[in-house]
Order: structure tokens, then C-alpha cells, then sequence
């Protein structure tokens, strides 16, 4: 059986034995085997974990808390919780795989094992398998910990600065978006030692760090990030399409955001000229604009047709249906506004014609 996560698997067993010990010791031997037989060989990982939740209880008893053997069980089923909670996304599943990987750690601090590339790795899997579960200092100084760590460690520039953008996703999912965009800034200094400036990955790493500015409304800075990651990824031809195809729609936005509906467009013809392939009325808009809720404290819905111009914007826009009237002005005002990706037929920006969008107005919860 092939996980897709990597578990540390015990390649030695050999610990002094003590006269108390010798039956839980041989036990967890009996186990150890069994669980290499069935990792090695099963295709389901129902029965593996139930041996690896075996191994986690006789382990303190055989050799105690605080040994390498404890701390490699522990880890070996925090990687099966992992694997297991990628097929079910299972909340219970994620909480004990991150209590694990927090004992793990401890064992490791408390036995002061090496902190080499496999504790770095190791590290990074606990701070993804446990997002959302730190506290706001605490995701800070464990990124930065580990940081350290690597910074004195033999690492390429590239791997660094791969374990920093990885750091960056981390910090971003926590919520912690300044130390996440100083992370993406940390990675592309090793990006460029690297690889130069205009490597792709330093296109990636300005679009997240845009994306970032631009949420806390620096709009200016966030439009100069945009642009060099554009010219970034046109640089890189077809590895950089798709996230210039994401950065166009980003720029449309932003454009619209700062009264700049020329520049939008320019954004929406790109979009419309370099996808792949034909569309038609099947698309998203690059920007929409939300309805205000009107004064009620009802719920509906407005069903609205309008056709698209080479340039993006909405014309003709008129209601097909809705489930009250009080709804329609604020429809109709919201959609004039809305930018999309013209149609393209045969490598020419056409008019699409009957484009549909329906609104939702729901009360939050």
C-alpha cells in the first residue's frame, strides 16, 4: 500500500530490556511486525491504523513517554489520521491528528532529537494538518521556529525558499496575513538567488502578496504586484497561463475598485483572447458588484438576462423573473455594474447575446 504521506517507519527496535518489560516489549515487537506486514501490503488502511492505535498504547508501557519509539508510533498514526481524513474530511479525525502531532514534538523536544531536514518536513505536515487550531502567537513563533531551523540546515535556496512559501499558505489559512505576505517576500529573495527574477514561482508569490494588499484595500501597491506577476507568467508561456488568466480577472477587479473601467477592459479583452478555447454565455463575471438588500426583512431571489459587449460590461439588462418586486431594482443597478470575458467566435470578440445570472438574497444566520 502506497500512502501519500511519508511515515517515519522504525528500522531498529533494540532497547535494553528489563525483567517488567520483556512482555510488552514482545508485544509491541509482535505488533511492529504486523503493522510493517500490512502497510507494506494492505490496500486498506482500516486494519493499519488499528494496529498503529495498538502500537500507541503499549509504547509508554515498553519503552516510556519519553522515548524515540514512543514518539515514532505517535507519529506513524498521525500520518494514517492524515491519510485517512483525505478521503472522509472528518473533524474528530483532524482534532486527534493534531493533538499526535503536538505530542510528537514534545517527545522530540524533551529527548532533544536532531533538528534536521526530516524534523523540518515532519514539522510542516503538523502545521498544515492543524490549521485553524493555533492561536495567533502561537502560529507566528512555530513559523518562525521552524524557519530558523532551516536557515541553519544545508538547504539549496530553492528549498528554502519552498518551505517559506509553504509557511506563507500556512500563515494565510491562520489568518495571519501580514506574516504570511512577509513569508511569500522571504521566499522570493531565495527564488532570485536561485533562479533570477522572473522565475514562475516568484510569479506565484507576487500574486499572493497582491491578493493580500489589495484585501487591505493598498490598491496601488496591489495593481504594481499584479503587473509584474503577469509579466512574470506571459514570460514563462504555457506554465504561467492559467494564473494569468487569474491575474487578468484580479486586475479587472481592482480596476473597477479604483474607477478605472478603461483598464478593466483591457483585462477583460485579455481574458477573453487567451483562454483556450471558444466561450460563449456559459461564464462567471471577472467582477460583480452585490445588490444592497433592500429594507424587508423577506428572502427571494431575481432571475436577470442581458447581453455581454466586446468590452465586458452588461447591456440590455432586464428581469426574467423574481420572487418579489422589491428585489429588482437593486438587481438591475447591481448587474449594470458587473465586468465580464466577452465572447470569442473564431478568434473575434463578439456581443454575447441572452447571458443569464441569478441573485440570491439570503439573511445571515
Amino acid at each position: 500500500m502506497m500512502l501519500t504521506r511519508i511515515i517515519f517507519i522504525l528500522s531498529l527496535l533494540i532497547t535494553p530490556v528489563f525483567a517488567d518489560e520483556v512482555a510488552d516489549k514482545a508485544e509491541f515487537k509482535k505488533l511492529y511486525a504486523e503493522f510493517n506486514e500490512l502497510y507494506s501490503s494492505s490496500e486498506d488502511i482500516d486494519p493499519i491504523i488499528e494496529v498503529a492505535e495498538k502500537l500507541i498504547k503499549i509504547a509508554p508501557k515498553a519503552y516510556g513517554k519519553n522515548h524515540m519509539n514512543t514518539a515514532v508510533v505517535t507519529y506513524n498514526l498521525a500520518s494514517l489520521y492524515i491519510e485517512k481524513d483525505l478521503e472522509q474530511h472528518n473533524v474528530e479525525l483532524e482534532n486527534q491528528t493534531t493533538i499526535l502531532l503536538e505530542k510528537y514534538f514534545k517527545i522530540l523536544d524533551r529527548i532533544d532529537a536532531p533538528k534536521n531536514r526530516t524534523y523540518v518536513n515532519q514539522f510542516l505536515v503538523y502545521l498544515k494538518a492543524s490549521v485553524d487550531d493555533h492561536v495567533e502567537e502561537s502560529i507566528k513563533s512555530e513559523a518562525r521556529k521552524i524557519q530558523k531551523i532551516a536557515k541553519e540546515l544545508d538547504y539549496e535556496p530553492q528549498e528554502l525558499a519552498k518551505i517559506e512559501n509553504s509557511l506563507a499558505h500556512i500563515l494565510f489559512k491562520n489568518r495571519q496575513y501580514q506574516e504570511a505576505k512577509d513569508f511569500h517576500e522571504d521566499s522570493n529573495l531565495n527564488y532570485e538567488k536561485a533562479y533570477g527574477e522572473n522565475h514562475f514561482k516568484i510569479g506565484e508569490n507576487l500574486f499572493s502578496i497582491a491578493k493580500i494588499d489589495m484585501g487591505w484595500n493598498k490598491r496601488e501597491l496591489a495593481e504594481k504586484e499584479f503587473l509584474k506577476a503577469l509579466d512574470i507568467f506571459e514570460k514563462n508561456g504555457e506554465l504561467g497561463n492559467t494564473l494569468a488568466q487569474s491575474t487578468h480577472a484580479f486586475l479587472v477587479a481592482l480596476y473597477e475598485e479604483m474607477g478605472n473601467p478603461d483598464a478593466a477592459t483591457k483585462h477583460c479583452q485579455a481574458v477573453a483572447i487567451e483562454r483556450p478555447k471558444d466561450f460563449d454565455k456559459e461564464i462567471d463575471p471577472l467582477y460583480r458588484k452585490l445588490p444592497d438588500y433592500p429594507s424587508t426583512r423577506r428572502e427571494g431571489y431575481v432571475l436577470v438576462e442581458f447581453n455581454v459587449d466586446t468590452n465586458g460590461n452588461t447591456q440590455d439588462v432586464k428581469i426574467l423573473e423574481s420572487s418579489a418586486a422589491i428585489f429588482e431594482k437593486n438587481s438591475l443597478e447591481a448587474i449594470s455594474k458587473w465586468r465580464y470575458a466577452p465572447s470569442v467566435q473564431n478568434g473575434e470578440l463578439i456581443i454575447t447575446e441572452n447571458a443569464k445570472a441569478r441573485i440570491e438574497y439570503r439573511r445571515s444566520r
